[in-house]
């Protein structure tokens, strides 16, 4: 075991990996919200809109699901600029229905 500790102790980044991380104040431990209400009648898939919309938004660190009844999805993000951006690809759809996205205030 003290092996490899040895080993871990002596683990480092180099400047082509990334040995530095700074995060600004906004991407520090905040959530973002997005609400979303799917125009369909059908039954919502929550797992499908997860799948389809993944890797439509590249979220770096991924995304949060929260299903709110009556066709409402709650998204939750790390990272304000991901949300941005989201928000400038509109309008957005699943299943050839309309999806109506609008920002949500956790407060």
């Amino acid at each position: 075991m003290e092996s490899l500790m040895n080993y871990w102790s002596n683990m480092s980044l180099n400047d082509r990996e990334g040995g530095k991380v700074s995060l600004n104040k906004e991407q520090s431990s905040m959530e973002f919200f997005i609400a979303t209400k799917f125009l369909t009648n059908r039954a919502l898939n929550i797992d499908a809109v997860i799948r389809t919309f993944s890797p439509l938004w590249r979220a770096v660190n991924g995304f949060k699901v929260h299903n709110m009844g009556d066709h409402i999805l709650l998204f939750v993000f790390d990272n304000k600029k991901e949300v941005e951006k989201i928000f400038s690809s509109e309008p957005w759809s699943f299943d050839k229905h309309l999806v109506v996205m609008q920002r949500f205030e956790n407060n």
